[in-house]
């Protein structure tokens, strides 16, 4: 049933087997929650380069006792090459930031990104992922050729919409 939010009082009665009873009353504070969000989740290269932008805006519902917040929260966010299967943790933050800027990332690479946003209740997870730099064409040795994108895999590796005869 929906009470609301507020207080409410709940009694409770017991009755033992020789028919003595005892009640009790407590008040229970309601407070609205929502699960947690991560809002207008990005991550992506920065102008074709080694640097990266996650963006991961969050929104946790706070539980009052009394005047402190006791709902806290954790983002924990992740990175693996998207041909790996392992996920590597690479943050952990308690007051998490809406914005990383974070250089050193491998243009030749393409990686996954996943961010898990929990709090006491519930959690939420979203991921990513970070093409190679762009490039009109990639020689790679005399392995393949990459178009779009840098050549990471197989012998034609295309990043973006390819038409083969108008199709």
């Amino acid at each position: 049933f929906d009470v609301g939010t507020g207080s409410l009082n709940a009694t409770v009665t017991v009755t033992d087997s020789r028919g003595r009873t005892n009640s009790r009353t407590v008040s229970l504070n309601i407070q609205n929650y929502t699960a947690p969000k991560i809002n207008n989740f990005s991550a992506v290269r920065q102008n074709n380069s080694a640097n990266i932008i996650i963006t991961k805006p969050v929104s946790v519902s706070s539980i009052l006792n009394g005047s402190t917040n006791i709902n806290s929260y954790t983002v924990k966010t992740e990175y693996k090459l998207s041909s790996a299967s392992a996920w590597t943790n690479w943050r952990n933050e308690t007051n998490a930031s809406a914005v990383i800027n974070s250089s050193g990332w491998d243009v030749t690479k393409s990686y996954d990104i996943r961010v898990t946003l929990a709090d006491k209740l519930n959690q939420m997870v979203v991921t990513a992922s970070i093409s190679t730099a762009k490039t009109l064409i990639s020689y790679h040795k005399d392995v393949g050729v990459g178009i779009g994108k840098m050549h990471e895999r197989g012998a034609l590796d295309v990043g973006g919409d390819m038409y083969v005869s108008g199709t």
